[in-house]
């Protein structure tokens, strides 16, 4: 089955086929414990073929030209073949068995001169990220300086974004231990790449992903970059491209939630903002950005409390249509794999109350 798979000659989805075959077979732990990691070279072929699979991605205009953050242009049946089935082959064999073949491979690539080779080892290594946690944070510093490298040497817009979306997913998977001993290397990290004006997809991936970092912070380890990042997001907002505000806003919400008091100097800066978004958007097509500005201003207020909070939220609800919103909107504030969130905004006296329904949040 792998020569099948390796096979470039037969159709996409003969090889596939076989992908799947392999995979499940790994998967399949209860029934045949520990058989696939003790075949020769299974491990390492079956990557090796995943990960060229990540290279059949094309520099497609459109994915530059998006309105939407989820927009894949360029990408594949054999690119999500390959993102899937690494996901799943990390979670089976676990790291023991799979860092020390990906961070040989991951070598290779990333002192190739392609772009895609490059990006295809900042996916590869987000995708393993869940599955190979506990051997990761071993191993932090290689694993946080390969992804940071990318960040500062890389021109081309799709690695950088590649790049973002492993330290989003690595704050999720390796936190809070990236958090408390990276923080003053990713956040700075972070906060630069959302000066990149002329790509507004890494921009707003790079205010995504302040989300997924601050979410494992404690308000001790946030609150010295908040001036600094707060007052990027705000400039975020004022963007023309809905996708950066709405990432703006969810990183807004999240930095608010975990820094709680710290934030409150922020509030009479923030706020007119958040307000002027909600009352503005008004277009069908901006229904999402409504939205999330909505509860943006929601968390913002339970992270000061009720007597700051108390008139702009009087504000708030008359700039409300005549048939209000619904109490409850539930939609995904997390950039990368969904997670569903939903806020009830409530007239005084305050009363919101945020709920989320717990999965395993990962790339």
């Amino acid at each position: 089955m792998l020569q099948i798979a390796e096979a470039e000659s037969l159709e996409e989805g003969t090889r596939h086929l076989a992908i799947e075959f392999v995979v499940t077979l790994a998967e399949a732990r209860e029934r045949a414990p520990g058989t696939m990691r003790k075949l020769p070279q299974f491990s390492s072929r079956l990557f090796a073929i995943l990960m060229r699979l990540l290279l059949d991605i094309e520099d497609d205009a459109a994915w530059h030209t998006a309105e939407v953050e989820d927009e894949d242009a360029g990408e594949t049946s054999n690119y999500a073949v390959g993102q899937e089935c690494l996901d799943r082959l990390a979670i089976s064999l676990g790291g023991n068995t799979i860092v020390p073949v990906a961070s040989e491979q991951f070598s290779t690539y990333l002192a190739a001169p392609e772009w895609q080779k490059h990006h295809a080892a900042l996916i590869a290594l987000a995708q393993i990220a869940e599955g190979c946690s506990k051997v990761m944070v071993k191993n932090l510093e290689q694993v946080v300086s390969m992804v940071l490298n990318s960040f500062n040497h890389s021109d081309h817009p799709r690695v950088r974004w590649a790049a973002i979306n492993a330290i989003g997913q690595l704050s999720t998977d390796l936190g809070p231990d990236l958090q408390n001993q990276y923080h003053q290397r990713v956040l700075p990290a972070l906060a630069a790449a959302m000066d990149d004006f002329q790509n507004p997809r890494v921009q707003a991936h790079a205010a995504s992903a302040v989300l997924n970092f601050s979410e494992n912070c404690t308000p001790e380890i946030l609150t010295p970059y908040l001036d600094g990042i707060v007052s990027k997001l705000l400039v975020l907002l004022q963007n023309g491209k809905q996708m950066v505000q709405e990432g703006a806003l969810t990183a807004l919400a999240s930095v608010a939630d975990s820094s709680q008091e710290p934030f409150q100097k922020y509030y009479d800066a923030v706020m007119p903002y958040l307000k002027a978004l909600l009352v503005n958007a008004t277009d069908k097509s901006n229904r999402m950005l409504r939205a999330k500005s909505m509860e943006c201003i929601s968390i913002v207020g339970m992270a000061v409390g009720k007597e700051k909070f108390r008139d702009d939220a009087k504000q708030t609800e008359a700039a409300l249509p005549e048939n209000g919103l619904p109490q409850c909107r539930t939609f995904s504030i997390h950039p990368f794999k969904p997670r569903p969130h939903c806020f009830f905004f409530l007239p005084f006296p305050f009363s919101p109350h945020c709920c989320s329904t717990e999965q395993n949040p990962s790339f």
